[in-house]
């Protein structure tokens, strides 16, 4: 399991691990959150999917394909080869975003790129006065 979400740094033996796994499970509900009010949705494959969730998703706004299945998210941006591109490619982002978006939400936007990783990029932005971090730890330009 901490392999499938890339928290190889934990100690499954350590004292602190019940607790340390709780954050990130929380951190990363967090994250999809975001990712789903900013309009990325991570569909099961359909085999897992309720009967009837279609149409439930669209009572909630979200639009729905001709045949009452959920649109196609729209597509994710290939995650650029290098910092300096990954660095353009996210402030540019955070600019069409258009208010504060999660790192997550962001990371979700780009087909390959982790929220961690996007995330410290964003730390960056930020630490060279190119962006800000709000109150609850959103990034805005």
């Amino acid at each position: 399991m901490l392999e499938a979400y890339g928290w190889d740094d934990l100690d499954a033996e350590s004292p602190g691990f019940p607790p340390a796994v709780l954050e990130r499970l929380v951190a990363l509900n967090r994250e999809r959150r975001a990712e789903e009010e900013a309009g990325l949705i991570r569909w099961l494959r359909p085999e897992f999917q309720a009967a009837g969730w279609a149409g439930a998703q669209g009572s909630l706004g979200v639009p729905l394909a001709a045949t009452g299945a959920p649109a196609a998210p729209p597509a994710r941006e290939a995650w650029p080869a290098g910092v300096p591109a990954r660095v353009r490619a996210l402030r540019r982002a955070l600019r069409e975003a258009g208010g504060p978006v999660d790192a997550g939400a962001l990371a979700g936007r780009f087909a390959g790129a982790r929220p961690a990783e996007v995330a410290e990029l964003l730390d960056v932005i930020v630490e060279l006065g190119q962006g800000r971090r709000t109150h609850d730890g959103a990034y805005a330009v």
